[in-house]
């Protein structure tokens, strides 16, 4: 049987939490389905009051549902729970209209800069390259391991895979490394 085709969708929150996922009220009735946007650069369409989301929830699934929730934006889906493979929560920031993930030392739209996480990132000489993805909408390429951190890569060189969507980059090429401390994954 092949593998499910997965997609990355993601939610704004207030406070940090991975469980229970959410769960969505439709005229008056509690739904399984959660809303959610198929792009972290969509996250702010999410946004319905004065408040700035603080952390964001990344839902690795197999599938959504179109669902155009905010004023018919095609941006928007709906979303089994037993779709979800995985969770990501981490900390964002609002800049210019737009959220980001908050880092403290990489900046993340850099050219040089890409996604991982913990798990992959621990360089060492002797270890296989690093696997990791330019954007965010990306990371359902990657496999984390339950309690993984989102991790931020600067890489002096590094090599695309076929499909464009993933890079190895080998330990002595990263220049640089963030872990998002205020991150985890977990994996059903």
């Amino acid at each position: 049987m092949p593998k499910p085709k997965l997609e990355m969708v993601f939610r704004g929150i207030y406070d940090y939490y991975h469980l229970p996922i959410p769960e969505v009220k439709w005229y008056g009735e509690i739904r399984p389905e959660f809303e959610a946007v198929w792009s972290f650069d969509c996250l702010e369409l999410m946004q319905d009051d004065a408040y700035d989301f603080t952390y964001s929830q990344a839902f690795c699934v197999t599938k959504v549902e179109y669902y155009g929730f905010r004023n018919g934006d095609s941006a928007s889906v709906l979303v089994h729970p037993d779709a979800v493979r995985w969770i990501l929560c981490f900390p964002i920031v609002r800049r210019d209209e737009k959220y980001v993930p908050e880092t403290n030392a990489i900046k993340p739209d850099d050219d040089d800069v890409f996604w991982t996480f913990s798990s992959a990132a621990k360089a060492a000489p002797d270890r296989p390259p690093v696997r990791a993805v330019p954007h965010m909408d990306n990371l359902s390429f990657l496999s984390p391991q339950h309690g993984d951190n989102l991790a931020l890569v600067r890489a002096s060189k590094w090599r695309w895979n076929k499909s464009r969507h993933t890079v190895s980059i080998r330990p002595q090429d990263i220049a640089e490394m963030e872990l998002i401390l205020d991150s985890e994954v977990h994996v059903f």
